[in-house]
């Protein structure tokens, strides 16, 4: 996709525009061929052209950050890359601010009067989760898995249900760092 006539701006994915967009500054500030710094300055300009494509993660967020600032440092002569070590003085550990996001989410064996809720984690997380017959739950589970024994793979039995009645049910988890995620509204009906 990436030609001098054709710079991405309608695709999936135009924020590698801005991956790709430091190397033209690099090649500029070697050379000092303009031709390389007028194809930097398209790539770059058109980064943020899918709207629907704005939904990242943490990760993603920090590398189009990182990659704005190389950019624009090769683009005005500093020479040097936000990856080299005296550009980041900072050596200690990050801050955990991401939630362990749930998926694979589903009611694993369903009986008359009882239901297991499994589920998976990115991270080790503790394991709960809220049952109901409407979306206000009126059972939580005992949370579980706590401290060093988190996990990344959840399982709950939830006892004490109706026949052939549907219920909702949500998943909870808190990581290490007390990031805490519930899942969306979920259904099953248990058997008659």
């Amino acid at each position: 996709m990436y030609n001098p006539y054709n710079i991405p701006n309608l695709d999936n994915f135009t924020e590698l525009n801005n991956l790709v967009a430091p190397a033209y500054a690099w090649y500029w500030s070697k050379t000092g061929d303009d031709t390389y710094l007028n194809e930097g300055d398209l790539l770059f300009s058109h980064t943020f052209d899918n709207p629907a494509a704005y939904a990242w993660s943490g990760k993603q967020f920090s590398q189009i950050f990182k990659w704005s600032f190389d950019y624009v440092n090769w683009r005005s002569g500093t020479a040097t890359s936000t990856t080299v070590q005296a550009n980041n003085p900072y050596a200690g550990a990050y801050a955990d601010t991401e939630p362990p996001i749930e998926y694979n989410v589903k009611p694993g064996t369903i009986g008359r009067t009882s239901v297991t809720i499994t589920w998976s984690t990115y991270e080790k997380a503790d394991t709960q989760a809220a049952v109901g017959l409407t979306k206000q739950y009126s059972y939580y589970s005992p949370v579980l898995d706590q401290g060093d024994s988190m996990k990344t793979s959840h399982g709950v039995s939830v006892p004490n249900l109706s026949p052939n009645t549907t219920y909702h049910f949500q998943v909870r988890s808190k990581d290490a760092a007390g990031n805490f995620a519930g899942s969306c509204d979920y259904t099953f009906k248990t058997l008659p």
